[in-house]
């Protein structure tokens, strides 16, 4: 079944909440965008921000606005793709394009996961039938 598209903050369409499930593994009051370059920074708790952090992002919004993304919440959610940190909800809409992405192939995504995991057993009852050799040429089975 399909997860229902959700609207991000900036009107675009955004990922579904199970991409959000299976990628969120984190969340910060300040987080850059590794795909756009964008620094999304909490603007509730200040408390939270080591002294000059919240003024330095303030700054960084006053001279360049699309580049410095004020948050409403009190933390921002973020995964990684590739090596790379995305922000859910960003305006560059990473997430959904990363999960298009990725369902766009899933029949081949799930064929090598499959043969990964063929292997994987193979390799391990090689090692089983290994281990029960070597006992039994120390004479211990």
């Amino acid at each position: 079944m399909e997860a229902l598209k959700i609207r991000g903050p900036f009107g675009k369409e955004a990922c579904s909440e199970h991409m959000e499930l299976a990628f969120c593994h984190s969340s910060s009051i300040s987080v850059e965008c590794e795909w756009c370059g964008r620094v999304h920074f909490c603007d509730r708790d200040l408390s939270a921000y080591d002294e000059g952090d919240y003024e330095r992002y303030k700054q960084g919004e006053s001279q360049q606005p699309e580049a410095y993304i004020p948050w409403p919440e009190d933390s921002i959610r973020y995964g990684v793709f590739g090596g790379k940190q995305f922000v859910f909800e960003c305006p560059c809409n990473a997430a959904a394009m990363i999960e298009n992405a990725l369902m766009g192939s899933i029949r081949d995504i799930s064929e090598l996961a499959c043969l990964k995991a063929e292997v994987g057993l193979k390799q391990a009852q090689f090692d089983s039938e290994s281990a029960e050799a070597f006992k039994n040429a120390l004479g211990g089975g």
